[in-house]
């Protein structure tokens, strides 16, 4: 069974903004954290918003409430700014357009024509300031009942049919043919639908993801309908029921505007489990590929191709020896933190397919740990006292780094907090690899080069700093659940993704200056082309549905520290 997504998935951006208002406020813990009515419509990340302090306003007068992204009508805005709250606006900004266009053209005597749901949230806002001259109309048949006007305007409900649209216009057109006519349907879900309509050529059935009080998500299962597919509504993943999937070779995925990235990973990882358990799995290779990159052997094989740059670097022929050392050491390392000291349960929303394979394979796993250890270990004492005094610093700097404390003001100033951990990986994993390469028992030039040693290390060090930041970026919203101190949770994702951007020019200006100067060997222009330039330009699609990407991410991003590995051995033929 195939499984394909819609291209735009997860908040769009007045659910974002709406989400990132109640993180700031909860975070801040300066007093209690209200809501006016439900924030967003997405019950699973509502439930956890509230275990985090959120409540829903109920009067109280003291503390701080936030507008929901539907918005407000003015009287309800005027009574809370008379208050002694403390008010933060999450209304999306394109619903306050629309509100402030039904303002204007009510003032200037207009008949506000709502197209829309009149208990919806948004409608009453929009009611609101239309003061006394709006007017909603469910569908076309409800113009005719409409009062007589002069001048009219007709806009809609945001989250409104897109198709639907031409039918109410030419309705509203037909009464008044001098109407002003402004379609406000905006553009998140003129994509989304315009997505479910794609799939629908493309795929037997639909699964929308989103809360069942959304109205957006309900006409994206309403298109999938009318278009012929099969379409099952779930808010999350114990909504899916097997049987439903029967005999079917192609599943497409949309989900609502308020629907989170986690809750989308989490159904496509029940029916990738469904179509494994069917044996649709994409052939031997696909599930080889799986079956490494979830065990950490994908990435220990990266990582031990860095290592093999490094030494290159520092003008040793390709170490096998240290490559093997670190190939059980990152594997060993990798399952050990996943099982013994944990992750924490952002695991469970950032990589549920991961989650789901621990917990099939547990125990083998664990004593597959215990086995990469030990062979770690022999391969260290191979390669010499440098590899065993490198494996065990590594050891040791991991099980400090996660129980230290952290310094009160960290919190503050955000920004060394968040970069202290992508930091320490990055200079860690340099430090050992130039140092397991110098104290090994392979040949070393006699003095020392330190330049080399810093070019090398360095060399080692902004690969590793890069993965750490862009599994930040891609993991954002699990990790805002559970305060998980990263760049897009203190500074946003648009800026966390801009840093990332310079963080990937300067690992090229690194290796060109290495090269440029000779401190480093011509191999650094083609991991320059396997490292940051084949990473820049996959930035796009890694972005889009940032959160999704599961073990693909992985797949993409340590499949260019193998690249790497290929470089040397090509150079060094």
């Amino acid at each position: 069974m195939k499984i394909k997504l819609a291209r735009t998935l997860g908040y769009c951006l007045g659910v974002r903004r709406a989400m990132n208002a109640a993180f700031r406020q909860l975070s801040r813990r300066s007093g209690a954290v209200y809501s006016h009515g439900e924030l967003i419509h997405n019950a699973p990340a509502l439930a956890l918003l509230s275990q985090k302090g959120l409540a829903l306003w109920n009067g109280e007068t003291e503390g701080t409430v936030i507008i929901r992204a539907h918005g407000l009508p003015p009287k309800d805005m005027e009574f809370l700014a008379q208050s002694k709250l403390t008010v933060s606006d999450a209304t999306c900004p394109r619903v306050r357009q629309v509100q402030l266009l039904a303002q204007r053209e009510a003032a200037g005597g207009r008949l506000v024509i709502i197209w829309g749901k009149a208990d919806h949230p948004e409608v009453v806002g929009i009611l609101g300031h239309a003061a006394g001259r709006g007017r909603v109309a469910a569908n076309p048949e409800d113009v005719a009942a409409l009062p007589d006007a002069d001048r009219v305007l007709l806009i809609s409900q945001t989250t409104q049919d897109l198709a639907a649209w031409p039918a109410m216009e030419a309705a509203v057109l037909r009464r008044w043919p001098e109407a002003m006519i402004r379609n406000t349907i905006c553009e998140a879900t003129e994509e989304r639908q315009a997505e479910v309509r794609r799939l629908a050529g493309e795929v037997q059935a639909l699964v929308v993801v989103g809360g069942k009080t959304s109205g957006n998500t309900a006409r994206l299962a309403d298109i999938g309908r009318r278009a012929g597919l099969k379409t099952i509504l779930v808010e999350t993943v114990e909504d899916l029921i097997p049987e439903d999937f029967e005999g079917l070779d192609s599943v497409g995925v949309a989900a609502g505007a308020s629907t989170s990235a986690w809750q989308i990973s989490q159904v496509v990882q029940a029916l990738s489990a469904l179509a494994r358990a069917r044996g649709d799995t994409g052939g031997f290779w696909a599930r080889l590929l799986r079956a490494l990159i979830l065990s950490s052997l994908y990435a220990a094989l990266g990582l031990a191709s860095l290592a093999l740059a490094v030494g290159v670097l520092m003008g040793q022929s390709p170490p096998r020896v240290l490559f093997s050392f670190f190939f059980f050491q990152v594997t060993a390392l990798h399952l050990f933190r996943d099982f013994f000291q944990g992750r924490g349960p952002t695991l469970r929303f950032n990589d549920p397919d991961r989650t789901a394979f621990f917990d099939k394979y547990r125990r083998s796993l664990q004593c597959f740990t215990v086995i990469t250890g030990l062979l770690a270990a022999a391969a260290a004492w191979l390669a010499g006292p440098g590899a065993m005094a490198a494996a065990g610093a590594a050891w040791l700097a991991g099980l400090i780094y996660k129980y230290m404390p952290r310094p009160r003001y960290y919190s503050s100033l955000g920004l060394p907090r968040t970069l202290l951990g992508p930091m320490v990986l990055g200079a860690g994993w340099g430090l050992v690899m130039v140092a397991a390469t110098v104290w090994s028992e392979a040949p070393f030039p006699n003095p020392f080069p330190w330049g080399t040693a810093v070019w090398a290390g360095g060399a080692a060090f902004w690969p590793v700093f890069t993965l750490a930041v862009m599994g930040d970026v891609l993991g954002a919203q699990g990790d805002r659940f559970f305060g998980r101190p990263t760049l897009p949770t203190v500074f946003g994702e648009k800026a966390a993704r801009q840093f990332l951007r310079g963080v990937l020019g300067l690992w090229a200006l690194w290796l060109a200056a290495g090269a440029l100067s000779a401190a480093l060997p011509s191999l650094a222009w083609g991991l320059m082309l396997c490292g940051p330039v084949y990473s820049l330009f996959l930035l796009k699609p890694l972005f889009r549905n940032a959160g999704l990407h599961g073990f693909r991410f992985e797949a993409v991003m340590f499949g260019q520290l193998i690249l790497t590995g290929l470089a040397v051995l090509l150079w060094t033929w």
